[in-house]
C-alpha cells in the first residue's frame, strides 16, 4: 500500500537528521517508525516467570553464557574486590 504524507520543510530536515544518526535513508528510518507504531503492543509481565520468559524472548537471557552460575561468579568478584582491598 502506498500513501502519501506531506511534510513541512523544517519536519524533513529534522526526520533526515535522526535518519543519519539511525543509520538508514529517510524512507527506511520513516517506515521503522511506522512499524513500530503498527507493532501489537506487549502485555506487561505479572509474575517473575512472564518476566523470565519476557528477557528470554528478548535475547537478554543467555547473554554471559561464557560466566559461571551467578552465585560462583559473584563469589569470585567478591574473593577479587577482597584481594584488592587488602
Amino acid at each position: 500500500m502506498t500513501r502519501t504524507l506531506e511534510l513541512t520543510p523544517e519536519m524533513e530536515c529534522v526526520l533526515e537528521r535522526k535518519a543519519v544518526r539511525a543509520g538508514m535513508d529517510l524512507d527506511a528510518y520513516l517506515q521503522s517508525i511506522v512499524e513500530k507504531a503498527a507493532a501489537p503492543r506487549r502485555r506487561k509481565p505479572k509474575t517473575g516467570a512472564d518476566v523470565v520468559q519476557a528477557l528470554r524472548d528478548a535475547g537478554v537471557l543467555g547473554t554471559f553464557s561464557d560466566r559461571p552460575d551467578s552465585l560462583v561468579w559473584a563469589r569470585e568478584l567478591r574473593e577479587q574486590a577482597e584481594k584488592h582491598l587488602l
